[in-house]
């Protein structure tokens, strides 16, 4: 079996193809659609250019994987409220499944990739957001509303004296470039996460926020592992491509703990090892499941 597999993103949509083993071939991107109608159209258009036998989506939103149709908010606001899957068979005459994007990661990883051998594990994927998913016994758990894992939600830092806080995706690698910019009076846009991530140790600027987005993964990751207690927890997006992530994340991990082993253990952190085709992948093996 062949399955044209599909990841939405907040600027483009990757494509390619993936077998029953999640061997992934003929990927591509093109620009984010400006409208649902334009999305079907372009992927109908790909997907006939090859012999497959399905279509999986990974999408941003609070998918409802039964009925197909995308939930609550993201930075693609015409796939909510839309019957994506009922949509492309209509459009393309093959069954379809979709899933959200950082479950298809944590699934993509799952299944061949760096949690093969992981029962019980959360993800938490860097991005223009944070987003995450939690494993039960090498299953998605979903919560009451499709809503579990949405980590980048969690409250970070509070002010009491203002009643003011952050949620941790105010510290993303997205977050944390634009604050730069801002700071150092540049064009938005003109930087990215590789200048500042390399270019912190000669710029205080970008150290300091740099550092903030540390401080904040070190709270959000030892917040998942006092309230699950998961065997590891895995990073992925485009930071984690950065050698130094865990190390420096682990270091401020543990200037805030008194270690106690039978009150805390620390976090066991795994990098994801599909980067941005976990999504691509993980789609694929939401698909056999749901169409076995």
């Amino acid at each position: 079996m062949k399955l044209f597999t599909v990841d939405v993103g907040g600027s483009a949509v990757k494509y390619g193809v993936c077998d029953e083993k999640g061997t992934l071939t003929d990927t591509g991107s093109i620009p984010l659609p400006s409208s649902f109608s334009e999305f079907l159209e372009q992927i109908g258009s790909l997907a006939a250019n090859y012999s497959v036998d399905g279509i999986a989506v990974s999408s941003p939103g609070a998918v409802n994987c039964s009925t197909g149709v995308v939930g609550g908010r993201s930075a693609v606001p015409w796939i909510h409220n839309v019957p994506v899957v009922e949509s492309l068979y209509q459009v393309t005459g093959l069954p379809a499944a979709i899933e959200n994007d950082a479950n298809c990661a944590a699934l993509g990883e799952l299944w061949i990739g760096a949690a093969k051998d992981l029962s019980d594990c959360c993800f938490v994927i860097f991005g223009t957001g944070i987003g995450g998913a939690v494993i039960k016994d090498r299953k998605i758990y979903t919560g009451s509303r499709e809503l579990a894992g949405e980590f980048g939600l969690m409250i970070i830092d509070y002010a009491f004296e203002t009643n003011s806080f952050h949620v941790w995706s105010h510290y993303s690698t997205n977050h944390i470039v634009r604050s730069a910019e801002e700071e150092c009076h540049l064009p938005a846009g003109s930087l990215d996460g590789i200048t500042v991530f390399e270019e912190a140790s000669s710029n205080p600027v970008y150290a300091k926020h740099v550092d903030r987005f540390y401080q904040a993964a070190a709270n959000g990751i030892l917040n998942l592992q006092q309230i699950y207690d998961p065997e590891a927890i895995l990073l992925g997006g485009g930071i984690s491509a950065r050698p130094e992530l865990c190390e420096e994340i682990m270091k401020r991990i543990y200037t805030r703990t008194i270690f106690d082993s039978f009150v805390f253990q620390p976090p066991q952190l795994r990098i994801c090892e599909f980067g941005n085709q976990a999504n691509l992948i993980g789609a694929a093996y939401h698909y056999l499941h749901v169409h076995s």
